[in-house]
Formats: structure tokens, C-alpha cells, sequence
């Protein structure tokens, strides 16, 4: 198993915590206020619930793509694995635990916003959250402002610890460039890999929006939920026998990858032009797969230039192997 810096993760892990807690106070003070609106019979948005709402299955698609997005992060916990004590006990524990907390949290912090914001107050306003609480009681908008900043903050150190890993893993099998798979000496954190994410950030933030980015994270997330699963189902039906530490019912990945084919294909086409150039994207990692991975007898002037170019990076940046 590989382990990174100890000291280093502690310190992530009680930022991370301090981070989360802040999403989980912030929550409670408008699940709290809306509790108190209702009781205090600010209902009227809930008579109709589903007036002008839409009935196009591409249309769900789409809002199923942005709960995906919504819903998003657990899966950093996945990348993490290698760090955890009891992988095959700890993580299922904690899916369980938080998907319950979280779905429950943001739909009752929705119910909350109706009960002051109408729908069409919710879907303009650029911060619902400081719209509901200047309704509710506008001296607390500050203090939700600064705990939604942190909620923010945390959501992109939670992003770089886990997403950085994937690019780490990939590099350490073969299937990235070898420096990807380095660590920085002192820190042993992946440097080279965190970099990499930031290049592709720094891209999407002066490339497109937010609503581009939650198209194409949740076109990828379903595109890979769906290999995923396919694979699963493969190696169940091949390997019959194998040790398998995570065990579901057997209807629970078959109806997960029914949905998940069912979305993407109503999405592509309720967005045919988006998706496309998402899938185009998509696809374009073929050739570079092939390059990279499956194409073993590169000429040896090449390989002399990249083994250069990786010892002239570890030098700078002074990087190293992790030892297994």
C-alpha cells in the first residue's frame, strides 16, 4: 500500500472537517428557518407545486445531469482508499452515512428556500441563500455569505486532495505519463498531478461557465457510471467466484446502468450540439490512449526525450517515486 504524508493528511483532514462543518452549520440555520416558516404557515408555494413545470423526458435528462453534479463528490472518497486503515469496512459505512445526511440536508434546505422564494425567485437569484436569509432575518446574511465561501473553499480542497489521486493511480499503472506519478520529497503529495488540474481548471474558467462545466462533468460521470457497471456485471458473470469485499444486490447495478443509459440518451438528445462536443472531447482521449499506453514500441529517440524531460522535472521540482 502506498501512504502518503501522515502529517500532511491530518492537517487536510481537520481543514477538511472544519470546511465540511461550516456547509453542515450553514445548512441547519436555513433547514431550521424554514421549519419555522412553516409552522408559521408560509406554505403558499407548495399549493402548486408543478405548475408550468415541463414534461419532456430530454428536459428531466438535463435536470437529472445537474442533480449528478449536485450530488457529486463522494466519489473523492474513492481515490482515497490506499490512505484509509479499513478499506473494506470504512468506506461502505460512510456511503451509507452520507448519502443519507446529504440528500436529506438538500432537500429540506430546497423545502426551506419555498417557503420565502418562489421557483422563479430561486432559479434567477444568483445566491439563493443569501436571498432567503435577507427575507428571513438580513442580519445573518453575512454570516451565510462567509459560511457559503467556505462551503466553496472546501469543496475545492476536497477536489484537489481526492481528483489529483486519479491522475496519481493512472500514472503509477502505466496509463499516464511516469512524472504524473511522482510525489514532491519532502510533502510527498502528488505536485505534478495537482498541476495538471489546475492547467484544465484555469482552462474551464476562462472557456466557459458553470452551467458548461456541469454539462460536461455530468456527461462523464454518467459515461463512466455506465462502463463501470458494465464491467462489474462482466467480472460477475466471468469470474463467478472471486473474493469481493463490496457485495450489492444483483437488480441494484443492473438498474442503475438502465437509468444511467437512459439519461445520457435523452440528454444528448435534449442537448445535441453540448453533448456533442463533450463526447467529442471524450473520444479524443482514444488516440492519445492508443499513443501513450497501447503503443509499446515507440521509437527509442522519443523515449530518450520524455526520460529527459521527467529527470529535468524531478530535478526542478524535486520530485520522487513512491515506493510500494
Amino acid at each position: 500500500m502506498v501512504v502518503l504524508n501522515c502529517v500532511y493528511m491530518k492537517y487536510v483532514t481537520k481543514i477538511q472537517t472544519f470546511l465540511s462543518g461550516s456547509k453542515i452549520i450553514v445548512l441547519l440555520i436555513i433547514i431550521v428557518s424554514g421549519i419555522y416558516n412553516l409552522a408559521t404557515g408560509e406554505n403558499e408555494n407548495f399549493d402548486a407545486p408543478f405548475q408550468n413545470t415541463t414534461q419532456e423526458p430530454g428536459r428531466f435528462a438535463v435536470a437529472i445531469f445537474y442533480s449528478i453534479f449536485s450530488y457529486g463528490g463522494w466519489q473523492v472518497m474513492t481515490t482515497l482508499l490506499e490512505e484509509i486503515k479499513d478499506p473494506a469496512r470504512d468506506p461502505p459505512r460512510s456511503v451509507y452515512i452520507s448519502f443519507a445526511i446529504v440528500i436529506s440536508k438538500y432537500i429540506l434546505t430546497n423545502v426551506a428556500y419555498l417557503t420565502l422564494l418562489s421557483p422563479a425567485e430561486v432559479i434567477a437569484s444568483p445566491a439563493v441563500a443569501s436571498d432567503f436569509m435577507n427575507r428571513m432575518y438580513s442580519p445573518l446574511v453575512p454570516l451565510v455569505s462567509v459560511f457559503v465561501a467556505l462551503t466553496s473553499i472546501g469543496a475545492l480542497n476536497a477536489s484537489i486532495m481526492g481528483h489529483s489521486r486519479l491522475l496519481f493511480a493512472g500514472a503509477r499503472n502505466g496509463h499516464m505519463p511516469q512524472i504524473l506519478g511522482m510525489v514532491h520529497t519532502k510533502y510527498l503529495t502528488p505536485w505534478p498531478s495537482i498541476f495538471v488540474y489546475l492547467v484544465w481548471g484555469l482552462i474551464m474558467l476562462y472557456t466557459g461557465g458553470v452551467t458548461d462545466m456541469m454539462d460536461f462533468i455530468s456527461l462523464f460521470s454518467t459515461i463512466m457510471g455506465v462502463v463501470v457497471v458494465a464491467s462489474l456485471l462482466y467480472l460477475r458473470w466471468k469470474k463467478p467466484t472471486e473474493t469481493r469485499p463490496y457485495k450489492v444486490m444483483f437488480f441494484i447495478p443492473v438498474l442503475e446502468m438502465i437509468v444511467n443509459i437512459a439519461v445520457l440518451v435523452l440528454a444528448i438528445y435534449q442537448k445535441p450540439n453540448k453533448m456533442g462536443i463533450g463526447l467529442a472531447i471524450f473520444f479524443a482521449g482514444i488516440p492519445v490512449y492508443w499513443f501513450g499506453v497501447l503503443w509499446k514500441s515507440k521509437p527509442k529517440e522519443f523515449t530518450n526525450i520524455v526520460d529527459n524531460l521527467t529527470a529535468t522535472a524531478q530535478k526542478l521540482f524535486m520530485l520522487t517515486k513512491v515506493k510500494k
